[in-house]
């Protein structure tokens, strides 16, 4: 018999290892909020963002909170990275593999069909701290820097 020591992946999970912060219960907090706090933009900017959209639907709907959400999720969170020297990871709800809270941060590994092979990495932690400062302080998180481990579903 064979035993597998670390992540196991197939084609519908990716495994990851985030450096981040826990901002709370997902029924608290949307992506709206998250996308704002970060980006300094207003909620009438994003309105005119989703009616302005290739996509109608999030035109026709900019009363939706979650078409708004999945408007910020899929039309411009890579858009952050203008924000800060990394690639801004967020993950929620039990789908994610961090049961029902919401985490964000910076993607440290990513394993399976979304994500890139496992590398060898030393990471400094003061640095990575110091890295994900900027992240907090825009939050208005107090929260402690954390390292999540999960598979979530593609």
């Amino acid at each position: 018999m064979k035993i597998r020591i670390g992540f196991v992946s197939n084609s519908s999970t990716s495994s990851f290892v985030l450096a981040g912060f826990d901002l709370g219960s997902d029924k608290d907090i949307s992506y709206e909020h998250i996308y704002t706090s970060i980006t300094g933009k207003t909620k009438e900017e994003i309105t005119q963002e989703m009616k302005d959209s290739k996509h109608d639907w999030y035109g026709e709907n900019v009363d939706n909170q979650s078409y708004r959400d999945e408007y910020i999720r899929e039309e411009v969170w890579n858009d952050m990275e203008d924000y800060f020297d990394f690639l801004l990871a967020i993950h929620s709800g039990s789908e994610s593999g961090v049961g029902d809270k919401v985490v964000i941060g910076k993607t440290l590994a990513r394993s399976g069909s979304m994500g890139d092979e496992w590398v060898d990495m030393e990471i400094n932690m003061a640095q990575l701290i110091e890295e994900l400062d900027p992240l907090k302080q825009k939050l208005g998180n107090d929260s402690e820097l954390k390292i999540f481990l999960g598979t979530e579903l593609c």
